[in-house]
């Protein structure tokens, strides 16, 4: 892709999806909650994913927890 054709892009419709590790405590959980309460889809991950299953239950249709 050239230069000129990075620069005329226009941004995605509709929701983003963002992979957010880390999101059993601090700032990536922070960041999923704000995240999924703009409208965007989240994949919400955890070393134990117990940790972010109340993502999954609090936004159904956008969280994805593992």
């Amino acid at each position: 892709m050239s230069s000129e054709e990075s620069e005329t892009q226009s941004p995605p419709d509709g929701p983003l999806v963002w992979l957010i590790t880390g999101c059993s405590t601090g700032i990536g959980r922070a960041m999923a909650q704000v995240i999924l309460e703009a409208g965007d889809r989240v994949v919400v991950t955890a070393r134990k994913p117990e940790d972010v299953m109340d993502f999954s239950e609090a936004f159904p249709e956008t969280a994805l927890s593992l």
